[in-house]
């Protein structure tokens, strides 16, 4: 699958067609929208020029945690999007009903895999950082 966001009835089609039944965790059109959104301010924050954003993805799927006083660990289905970012803007690569572990300590709800390009230039700012310490 590779949607362009620009697309939103075709990314609507894919997301009914993943969640059909769900009624909980689930996702729509503007979720990709906030996930596009959360990815940018990421990439800007890490100092990753635009140019370098080609073949960075990210994925996002809504975890739950347990309240602090069980200790007891169950799984939940979410619905997982991946977006991944194209020369001409941003697509949506997946949707998908996915098993979660739950607990207190929960992993995030984002997921990041990096472009070699994009990671090489994250690796050069930190570097840069450092010096100014």
């Amino acid at each position: 699958m590779k949607i362009n966001t620009t697309n939103i009835e075709k990314m609507q089609v894919a997301i009914n067609a993943a969640q059909a039944k769900a009624t909980t965790r689930t996702v729509n059109v503007a979720t990709v929208s906030e996930l596009i959104e959360t990815a940018e301010k990421w990439l800007k924050s890490k100092g990753i020029p635009k140019s370098c954003w080609l073949g960075s993805k990210f994925s996002y799927a809504e975890h739950v945690n347990c309240n602090s006083y069980s200790k007891k660990s169950f799984t939940a289905d979410s619905t997982e999007i991946n977006i991944e970012r194209g020369a001409s803007g941003w697509f949506l690569t997946g949707v998908r009903r996915v098993s979660l572990a739950t607990g207190n300590n929960s992993a995030s709800d984002y997921s990041v895999c990096l472009s070699e390009l994009a990671r090489n230039s994250a690796i050069e700012n930190f570097k840069k950082s450092l010096w100014k310490i």
